[in-house]
């Protein structure tokens, strides 16, 4: 982990380790453990953020970090509920192949992510997953989703294309609840 400069060898990091600093702008976590809930809660500095763990990033993790532009998330694991939620900013969100789960308002109110690839090995999204992510254009649903939830893509007024994996066999009510532009 790379925290102000200084480089730090960790297993996990536990629950509220960063909560609230200012102060951090790039953030690159790459280690063994998780990242524990309230991690990085309301950072409003960090616009960079590279995270590549083997292990799940817990509730909240990101939450409320509203400078957080880009996110280049390869952990191999969970995205657990509203992680990345209310990331105001966030434009850019690269989803690694190894992302198991995407939890419940994960990325809920990013209301300027253009776009979202969901990776095949990926089986499960949670209800209002990317609700209110209200400038997504495109979204590709990988080969590992079975079920769209419901209210998953709530809000999504820019939401214009929509490419299906093969594995989707169910769409909840209300999925795509608000998604105007979808033709």
């Amino acid at each position: 982990v790379s925290f102000k400069g200084v480089e730090m060898k960790v297993q996990n990091l536990m629950p509220y380790t960063v909560y609230g600093q200012t102060s951090v702008k790039t953030l690159s976590v790459s280690h063994s453990g998780d990242i524990g809930n309230y991690a990085f809660y309301g950072c409003t500095g960090i616009t960079d953020a590279t995270i590549s763990n083997e292990g799940n990033i817990g509730e909240r993790a990101f939450y409320g970090c509203t400078a957080l532009k880009t996110a280049n998330v390869e952990n191999k694991g969970v995205i657990s509920s509203e992680a990345f939620r209310g990331c105001t900013a966030l434009e850019t969100l690269t989803l690694g192949e190894n992302v198991t789960s995407i939890g419940g308002s994960a990325f809920s109110g990013c209301s300027k992510l253009l776009a979202v690839t969901i990776p095949n090995k990926t089986t499960s999204l949670g209800t209002y997953s990317f609700a209110g992510c209200s400038s997504m254009k495109t979204l590709k649903i990988g080969d590992g989703i079975v079920t769209i939830p419901e209210y998953a893509f709530n809000g999504c007024s820019s939401l214009s294309s929509v490419e299906w994996g093969k594995s989707v066999e169910k769409i909840e009510r209300y999925s795509f609840n608000g998604c105007s532009a979808l033709p």
